[in-house]
Parts: C-alpha cells; structure tokens; sequence
C-alpha cells in the first residue's frame, strides 16, 4: 500500500503542491473527506477510518467534477450526483480519484 501511495504522490503533482481543501460529509465520526486542487487539476480522497462498514455523502460544491477516475481504492464505491459524492466502504476502505 505505502509503495503505491509514494508512486501516486510521485505521478500527481496536485497531492505536492495542491491546496488542500477539507469536503463536509455527512458521517464524520467515521470518514474523512478532503480535495486537493491546483491548476493542475483536483484529486478527492474519501476514507473510512473505522472498523465497521461505513457510507457517506459528501458536498463536493459548486464546479465540481461529474466523475472521478480512480487511482487508488480499496473495499470503497463511489457516485456522483447533483454535487454530491455518494460513498460506501467496507472497514477501512478508501477510494481516491482524479477529476478527468
């Protein structure tokens, strides 16, 4: 997993030198839910930090993207509709994806 994560951060410039812009979901006590955006474009990473199936809704905003390619995911499902991102993991999940 970590050798996976470092390539990522070497390939997606944006998880370097992005801002970092934290996104409200609707089960906090479990997921966690943030953005990383530059010009370069915005990668999302949703995770479930708890041991228990988990599901969320997070407010992506105005000008968010209709889809996000994965490029790293484990146990997780995502969609997206009307702004909002629809997330659901098995414990421990995690799902991050890139705005094409």
């Amino acid at each position: 997993f970590y050798k996976k994560l470092c390539r990522l951060r070497r390939n997606e410039p944006v998880l370097v030198t992005g801002e970092m812009v934290w996104l409200d979901n609707d089960n906090p006590d479990a997921v966690v839910s943030f953005l990383r955006r530059s010009s370069e474009g915005h990668i999302i990473c949703v995770i479930n930090l708890s041991n228990r199936h988990a599901a969320a809704s997070v407010a992506l905003g105005e000008g968010a993207s209709e889809a996000y390619t994965p490029l790293l995911e484990y146990g997780a499902k995502v969609s997206v509709e009307d702004g909002d991102l629809t997330f659901e993991s098995e414990n421990f999940g995690y799902f991050i994806g890139k705005a094409p």
